[in-house]
Formats: structure tokens, sequence, C-alpha cells
């Protein structure tokens, strides 16, 4: 690994390109579950009782953390709703995403790390509680604020203040000691403002059916934050950050998703949705109409094919494998038998694919594994975002992260799918463990 490092470098500083040799400033995947950037990728508000509870934790002890939570749209990634977390060391906000007294989904929370709509943080006499109201809800698809996905992206980290779990500053404390800490340090972006001391956990439940289970967030170092956030201004993860969404979808690519699954009134009465979250595909509309994406992968001429009702769709391939040890007599090797492979089409920002409704166009098992294979693909990308500049990294597979629920009248689970990683080359030289491999690249614009 080393000599690959020196080989890259070498590279890097013959090529002239705008990129920086930081060890610190390439985005990987937070193994230890802590980092500056996360995305919880289901959130869901449903008449009949369910809601989904976020919690966002500094684990900080000495440093306060500003964090912007935006809320987007499940088929089109539009902004519903972003809103500021201010946390005082080792801080912990929470909110609920849920149905209002009107059927409508909104955010509600008590938490006295945020404000609520005027300005004042919240309290549980004074909660902070919007609608999560879209400009789109008259566009074909209806786009969806009942089946969402969140981003929070950390603004901000304190130099450490050397007083556990407490925070003072202008003559404040608590969280509007941090409000105003950030409000007076204007000029340092876009120096390194932020600390991988995020993490977090998304609940799921439904109270009067007694069904719940948890799960975590996923979760980015160094993803590095370098523009001072605003709630006028959109924010995405690979936006106003040093590493900018052609690194980001280097380290959340995939070839295959490996996810099982229950047929639906199998046996064991176990029910199955796989759910496929594409956080970097961020449309952009126009009159209803997508004009473009912001993540690379998605802007590749003819990958996209139109779908229903103006959505545009990534195709991938499905096989299915049971739970049994067959022998073929002739080759002897021990197989799950494969049926021929499926096509289908991924068409929104947020896909819930349904095993019940995969009896009729191929033969099911009542109980076993999915393999979603995505490509051949390819996409070639600049990690400096700059006019001109050469397409330096590329890498195989899509952006996507997925999840697994189990449910039946006894209870619900939610599961991370497992992966192959896709393969990352720079400038034509192969990366390995690109999502652990700190150090690899860094850049000085977005």
């Amino acid at each position: 690994m080393k000599r690959l490092l020196v080989v890259l470098l070498a590279v890097m500083m013959m090529s002239g390109t705008a990129l920086a040799w930081n060890l610190d400033d390439h985005i990987t995947e937070a193994n230890d579950e802590k980092g500056d950037a996360m995305v919880f990728p289901v959130v869901i508000a449903k008449n009949g009782g369910w809601e989904t509870k976020l919690t966002v934790i500094n684990t900080d002890l000495t440093r306060g953390v500003v964090a912007k939570v935006v809320v987007r749209s499940g088929v089109f990634s539009q902004e519903l709703l972003d809103f500021f977390i201010y946390l005082t060391p080792a801080d912990v906000w929470t909110g609920v995403v849920r149905m209002d007294i009107d059927g409508d989904p909104e955010m509600y929370s008590t938490d006295p790390s945020c404000k609520n709509l005027a300005g004042v943080f919240a309290s549980e006499a004074d909660p902070f509680q919007v609608k999560l109201d879209h400009q789109n809800s008259l566009c074909i698809p209806p786009d969806t604020d009942e089946e969402v996905y969140i981003e929070v992206l950390e603004a901000w980290a304190s130099e450490p203040v050397y007083q556990p779990q407490g925070f003072d500053y202008g003559g404040l404390s608590g969280p509007p000691a941090v409000e105003l800490a950030y409000d007076d340090d204007p000029l340092s972006f876009p120096d390194d403002e932020t600390e991988n001391v995020l993490t977090g956990i998304y609940e799921i439940k439904n109270a009067a059916a007694g069904l719940w289970a948890s799960n975590l967030p996923k979760i980015f170092k160094d993803h590095d934050i370098n523009e001072r956030l605003d709630v006028l201004i959109e924010s995405a993860i690979g936006l106003q950050a040093r590493n900018n969404l052609c690194e980001v979808e280097a380290v959340s690519t995939m070839t295959a998703l490996h996810m099982p699954y229950y047929y639906n009134f199998s046996a064991a009465g176990l029910q199955t949705i796989h759910m496929i979250t594409l956080y970097t595909k961020l449309t952009q509309l126009a009159d209803c109409l997508i004009t473009n994406h912001r993540g690379p992968f998605f802007q590749v001429p003819n990958r996209l094919q139109p779908g229903p009702e103006g959505t545009e769709c990534v195709e991938y391939s499905i096989k299915f494998f049971d739970t049994e040890e067959n022998t073929p007599a002739e080759s002897g090797v021990v197989i799950s038998p494969v049926p021929e492979e499926e096509r289908d089409f991924l068409c929104r920002e947020l896909n819930f694919l349904y095993p019940a409704n995969w009896r009729g166009i191929t033969s099911m098992y009542d109980e076993g594994w999915v393999n979603y294979g995505f490509g051949p693909y390819t996409t070639s990308c600049d990690p400096a975002g700059l006019p001109g500049d050469p397409l330096e990294i590329a890498f195989t597979g899509l952006p996507a992260t997925g999840t697994t629920a189990y449910w039946n009248a006894s209870g619900l689970t939610l599961s991370d799918a497992a992966f192959t990683r896709g393969d990352v080359t720079y400038l034509g030289t192969a990366v390995p463990e690109y999502p652990e491999a700190v150090g690899v690249i860094a850049t000085t614009g977005q």
C-alpha cells in the first residue's frame, strides 16, 4: 500500500491538477461508526401509526458541534426541510418523522438542540413542528414525503473547551452558546472546521402494532464541509465540501447487493421489503421535468432509461438463491440452484422492492437471498470538480446502499445489505480498498 501511495503522489505531482495531498481529507466509510456526514437511508411516516425516530449523537466530550439536517423526498430527492442542530459536548438530538393531526408527514422535536419556527430553542411547551411539504406535490408522479431519506452534514466543530458535557460562550451556555460560537466564527472557512465525532441511529416503529426496529445510518469520515452552510442555500452530501460527489460515489459504489428474504406468507409468516437508496442521484427538476442529476454516475449519457410517470431509471439484474444446498450429479459442486437472471429498473431515489410480487415473474423460493447486480457500469469523474480538469477517478458499479426489513405479527427487524464493492482507479492505477484507504485523494475545489 505504501508503494501505491508513493506512485499516486508522483503521478499527481506530474499531472499538475488542482489536488492537495492530505492524509485526512479523502472521504472514507466510518468503520468506527463516527464521522462528519451521515445518511439515514429509510425514513417513513404513514397512516396507521408508522413513524421514524432519529437520533444524532455528538460523541466528543469537549467540542460543540453544529450540523445541518436535510430531509429529501423519496422519488426525486427534493429538499423538503432543512434546519440546524446545535450540540454541546456529549449532547444528543432526537426528532420524529410522523403523521400530524391533518394526516400529513411532519418533523417533530422537543429537543432544545434545535430551534422552532419562532426562532426559539425547542421545548415540550414549544416544540419544533414542521410539515414535510414540497413544491413538487402537483408533479406526476406526486413526489413522496411519506417515504424519505435524511442527510446530516456536520457544519462546524469548536475547539476543545475542556468542560465535559457543558459549553459556555459569550455569556451563554448550552445550545445557544454553540450557536453564538458558530456565528462568531465566519472568517475561518474554508479551513478545516469539522471533526469525525457524529454518530446516530434511526428507529422505525408502529406502537399500536407493537412493531419496532432500529438501525445505524450510513456514516462517512472526512467529508469536510468547507463553506458556510445556511438554511436558505441547498446542501447535500458532496456539495460545499472538499470531497465532492465524484469521491462520494467512488467510496459508495457497489457491483452487487446481497439481501435475504422470505416470500410473503411463507411458512415462517415473515414478509420482506428490500430498500435501495441512491443518495447521490439528486435529481434536479424544472416545471416538474427532470433537467439533470448531480451524481456523476447518473450523468453518463444514455445510462438512464425513461421510466414511468416522468422518472429516469437505472437497470439492474436479479438472481434468486434458496437456502438449500443441492449437489448436481455431473459436476459434484455444492451450489444453490440459480434461476435465469431477471432484469428490472430502479427509478426512484428511495426504491422499495417486494419479494411478495416476484412469484409471478420467476421460480421463487419460500426463503432465500437475492443478488442485485449493477453493471457492467464504469464511471469517470473529476475529484476537484473544476471545468476542464481530467477525469482522474474511475469506478465500477452503482453508488447505493441497501436495507432489508422483515416483519410479522411478532416483530420487525432492519439490517444492512451485504455487498460487493466496485473497483476504483486513480489515473489508471488501481486503489485497493478505496473506501478505507485514507490519504489516496483529497481535493481543494468543489
